[in-house]
This record gives C-alpha cells, structure tokens and sequence, in this order.
C-alpha cells in the first residue's frame, strides 16, 4: 500500500552490491551484516522544514534466497524515537551512507546540497581470519567500515510502500598479496632474520585529499570538487593482527597474506609517471616498495600480488624517503638511541651506528657521550647520508660542540623537504623542543598521547629508558610503550628514545621488544594525516 504524509518512512536495500562483509565462497562479493547502520537524509520541501532531516537505521534482516529478496535487506530506526517521516505528497529525495559513525556531516540542502562529509580513515586493520594450508596463505578479514557506500533515491510518497536504496561502494580497493621469500637466518652477515616480522603496509599516494577531509558529492558520484591536492604524498596504513592480538605477522618463507586497503576514491593514472607506491613494513633490514603503474579508479577493485620477498644484502630501511616534503619536521614520530654511556654502568647496546641506520633509527642522544664518540658518531652520520639523501637524522647533542657540513639547527617551521640529507642539531636551551625524562611507562605513554596533539613547530622527546635499569625493567617498558603505540596512540609521537633500539632480545636472550618497538614508532608516520607547510593546508 502506498504511504502518505506523516507515515514512517521504511527504507530497505536494494540489490546484491549493497553488501558490507566479503562472502566466504567469492572474495570479490560483499553480503550485509545485521545491525549494520547507515545515515539517511531527507531533503524536505519548504513546508516541511519542522521535520526531522536525518536519522540513523540499522539493517534487522538480510534475504539471502535466491528470488524477489535475493540479497536484499530490510532498515528499521536505530532509535525508536529518532526516524524520518514523509511530507507532502511532492518528490522527496533522501541521501544515504554507510557506515552512520563515519558521518561528520549530512548533506545540507543551502550550502552542500546531495555532499556528506565522512571520517577519513588513513589507519586501517585487517585480522587474520584463517591460514589456508592447500596455498599457504593467511586469510584476512577487513574492517568493513572502511567501505564506505553511498545512495540516492527520489520519489513521492504514493509511488511506493517503502524507500529501496541502491547502495554503491564508493572506495578503490586493494587486494594485496604478500609472500616472503628466502631469509637469512644470522642479523650478523646483515640479512634479514627468519621469519619476516610484517607490522602492516602502507599505500602511498601522489595525491591527497584537502585539509584531510572525505566530501563525497553523491549527486555526482565522485568527491566533491577541488577537494584533492595534486603533488601531496598521503597514504594509508593497514595494520595486520592475529589470533591473539598481536599487531604483526612472522611471515615464514614460502608463505603469504592477502589483505584489503581501501583507498579515497581519488583517480592515479600509474601510466603517467606518478603512480601509487606500496610499502611492506617489516622489522629490521628492509625498504621493499613497488609502484602500481595501472590506473587506479573509485568503485574498483584490484589485486596486487608483491613479489617475493628474497632479501640477499642489507637494504636501509629508509622511511623518511617516501613522506611529502612539505611534512613540518616536528610533525614525524622518530625513533631515537642512547649512545652507550647514557646508561652508565648498563653497557647493553653495542650496535654499530651505521646498523641502527639502516633499521631506521634517526635519532641520537650524544649529550653525555665524549668529544671522541660524538666524533666518530657524525662520520657514520655523514657516511649514511651520502648514500640516503632523502632521509635526515636528529642529533640531541646538549653543549657537545659539533661540526659538520651537513649540520643544521631545529627551527619551528622547519619541513622534510628541507631537512633532507642534513643532520639535525638539537642543542639544549631550544624553547620549541620539550625533553619528558622517564619516570615510568605509565608516565612515558602519557607523554606520548600528549606529543600527538602538539602544535606544529612544537617537538617534544620522550625518554623511555634511564640509567640503571634492568633487563627485565627495560623488556616491561618497550613492551607496554609498544602496546600503547599500536592500540591507542592517535598522532606523532615525536622524537622516542628507547633502550635495545631495533632488536628482539638481549644478549641474555630476555625478550626486549626493541625491534616491533621502533617500527611502530616509524609507522606512526604512515598512519595519520599531518599539517603541511604549503599554506598549512591540512
């Protein structure tokens, strides 16, 4: 029976695309899920301006039979109290989006007529679901609420019994592969250890998405214009967690793992020279990143198998190379090292510099080290720097006098671009640079929610070790620092110095988690969007 004005609105899905978890038997279908919410908006006319404009439903049933409901799905008001009515017998048009908690702002008919502004999800999570034998692959699920969908309809009240929604993914989705391949299994001859420990993987676009906002125009079926900024690197991060919470994956050779990244519904055309780049983010040595040299559209999906993984020679693990130029310095999560005589009479690291280099430490306290040690300390500084141009490193040297071609100062305004290929003084005295001394872990990841929030050209260091302290003691702080960085760190952590930088265990063999915590501090900078100094876009 048709409705009439003042009725409820009822609303269902309309064909098999309007689905929101990948069917087990076909990884390219998506089926929907009960409960899940959407956001609907109403676009009332003049008379009907005292009704409610938008309101948040849930799917109750979902028709997986073959005939007339086939993939079909019914809405009901997530809130008994909170649905949409109809109005006159005129044209009505609703607006919809899936997920609700994304929306941060439903179209409005004066000013963003048909436009929502969704939340920009650059930190993603796919969880392992399954390990397939037959193919030694591990299978992952992904956190659907990153697919966004969007949905128009319009219609009078008399023309129809309930309101169907033909839901379109909206996102350019990655299937990306991985497989490991033949690892050395000896650190000392500088290949990588098996397995290979994979903390996630990020894909690196040449384009970027203005002031970090998601406006999707839903009348147009694209983003919203000059909405996307050219020449602006930006990625997203996928992290992998397993069966038991673990954010990172060992990977032994031979075997593989397919997850899904979903990307802004920005086009990249690879053939033009200016592709998307992606990058597997691992522990230890190793800068593996392939370019997508296809085209890269919106409501597509495309699957990317990385080649083996077959390390044969130390490869730096240069992170800095692949961040926007224009990322203000004091925007970067850094992970940073004691030289040994910071910790007195615990002699617990004697890694080369030019090793922890290469694993992507770019911070140095030399502020107690002698005028030899800081000598011989910007040598390997100087040394890495010829052959990594791109990458910069930050020396924190107090009242060390240091001299070097390559040297220049921290100033607030200071970005990537500018910093590359030079060594960073951090002298003492520096009111932009806030030193937080370690008390305990508690304190440290404190320290670290607030550097997330700090203005730009504000830098802050955080000591997560001091003088003295035990194997145990400092294998309990990495390790709870590490939780605290990959389940609830929101933003750059700043400059972090740790004990037992870049390696797993001691030479005790305790357990100190040094290696997973310097990646996840390096990952933080693929995670989140930053201001850039063009104008202070973002």
């Amino acid at each position: 029976m048709p409705a009439n004005p003042g009725d409820a609105i009822r609303f269902s899905a309309a064909i098999p695309q309007t689905r929101t978890h990948y069917n087990s038997s076909n990884r390219l279908q998506i089926d929907w899920e009960e409960n899940d919410e959407i956001g609907i908006q109403a676009n009332w006319m003049e008379e009907d301006q005292n009704r409610a404009k938008h309101a948040k439903y849930k799917i109750t049933k979902v028709y997986n039979t073959e005939g007339e409901h086939a993939h079909h799905g019914d809405f009901a008001p997530t809130n008994d109290a909170e649905y949409l009515k109809w109005g006159s017998y005129d044209e009505h048009t609703f607006y919809a989006a899936y997920p609700a908690d994304r929306i941060e702002a439903y179209p409005d008919e004066s000013t963003s007529k048909g436009q929502f502004i969704m939340k920009y999800a650059t930190n993603q999570c796919c969880t392992v679901s399954e390990y397939d034998n037959n193919k030694s692959i591990y299978l992952t699920e992904a956190d659907m609420k990153n697919a966004y969908m969007m949905a128009k309809n319009t219609l009078t009240p008399n023309s129809t019994e309930h309101v169907l929604l033909n839901f379109h993914p909206v996102m350019t989705t990655l299937e990306i592969t991985i497989k490991a391949g033949n690892t050395g299994e000896e650190t000392g001859t500088g290949l990588m250890p098996a397995p290979t420990t994979i903390t996630g993987v990020s894909v690196i676009m040449p384009k970027a998405l203005t002031k970090g906002q998601f406006v999707y125009d839903v009348d147009n079926g694209r983003l919203k214009d000059e909405t996307v900024t050219d020449n602006t690197q930006e990625s997203v991060f996928v992290t992998i967690e397993d069966s038991k919470n673990n954010k990172y994956l060992k990977l032994d050779a031979g075997k593989s793992v397919s997850l899904l990244a979903f990307l802004p519904p920005i086009p990249m055309d690879g053939t033009t020279g200016n592709a998307a780049k992606i990058r597997v983010h691992t522990t230890g040595y190793q800068n593996f990143v392939i370019p997508l040299n296809g085209k890269l559209e919106q409501e597509s999906k495309i699957t990317v198998s990385i080649p083996n993984f077959d390390p044969e020679h130390i490869q730096a693990n240069n992170w800095m190379t692949y961040l926007d130029d224009k990322i203000y310095l004091s925007q970067l999560s850094v992970p940073g090292a004691y030289a040994a005589t910071s910790f007195g009479s615990l002699q617990n690291w004697t890694m080369p510099i030019s090793s922890q280099l290469d694993m992507g430490i770019r911070a140095f306290d030399l502020s107690n080290s002698t005028e030899e040690a800081t000598k011989t300390a910007f040598e390997a500084f100087e040394s890495f720097l010829e052959s990594n141009p791109e990458e910069c490193i930050i020396a924190v040297c107090g009242n060390n006098a240091t001299t070097s071609s390559k040297s220049i100062e921290f100033s607030p305004n200071l970005n990537l671009g500018a910093a590359r290929g030079h060594i960073l003084i951090l002298p003492t005295g520096n009111s932009a640079i806030t030193r937080n001394v370690y008390t305990n872990s508690s304190d440290a990841k404190t320290k670290l929610s607030s550097a997330a929030i700090n203005k730009v050209g504000t830098w802050s260091i955080t000591d997560c070790a001091k003088s003295n302290m035990t194997e145990t003691e400092i294998a309990f702080t990495n390790k709870s620092i590490y939780e605290h960085i990959v389940n609830a760190q929101e933003g750059s952590t700043g400059i972090v110095m740790t004990a037992y930088v870049c390696s797993a265990y001691s030479d005790k063999y305790t357990e100190v988690y040094g290696d997973l915590l310097s990646q996840s501090i390096i990952d933080c900078n693929y995670k989140f969007v930053f201001k850039h100094s063009d104008n202070d876009q973002y």
